[in-house]
């Protein structure tokens, strides 16, 4: 199929030639009714999006209150952390060289994450409790900040911080 430029133009002129019989009230009213077509299919979407929304809204609540939801492990992983900052505190109070407590002082203690790493450059921990350690506070203040909305801890971050503190207490065998 070719395409010549004059019969696009013939095209166009016999649309433009037929729309100049065509009453000017007639194709005011086609674009009303197209006008008032898209307003319907628009409203109509709005509606739609809006129920969806109120339907997950009620969804959530509805779960909330039979207690389906997920527990929230919040206060374990917490509990579990001021154990860790209580081991560290142990680890800095039983050095035997007191030379040391300079170092540690250094790092205050609302940096417990600098203390960690105090306590790993003098070999007071092994570099796998040290890891457990940095894991377990990064953890507690994620959740504990409430950073993460309203859903609180799952279980499978309350499983882990439970596992790196089991790797950071000696094994008594």
């Amino acid at each position: 199929m070719d395409f010549d430029i004059t019969d696009i133009v013939s095209s166009v002129q016999t649309f433009v030639a037929r729309l100049g019989d065509t009453p000017l009230w007639a194709v005011a009213g086609a674009s009303i009714l197209i006008a008032i077509i898209i307003c319907y299919v628009l409203v109509k979407a709005i509606a739609w999006m809006v129920s969806s929304r109120q339907s997950a809204s009620k969804n959530r609540s509805s779960t909330t209150q039979n207690g389906d939801t997920p527990e929230d492990y919040t206060a374990q992983i917490v509990e579990i952390s001021a154990q860790a900052l209580a081991f560290i505190q142990m680890q800095i109070d039983g050095d035997p060289d007191k030379r040391h407590q300079k170092i540690y002082k250094k790092h205050s203690a609302k940096r417990p994450i600098s203390r960690i790493s105090a306590l790993y450059e003098l070999r007071r921990i092994s570099d796998q409790q040290e890891q457990a350690l940095r894991t377990i506070l990064r953890l507690a203040e994620r959740f504990n900040k409430n950073r993460t909305g309203a859903r609180g801890a799952p279980l499978a971050v309350y499983e882990l911080v439970k596992s790196n503190w089991a790797s950071v207490q000696p094994n008594d065998d």
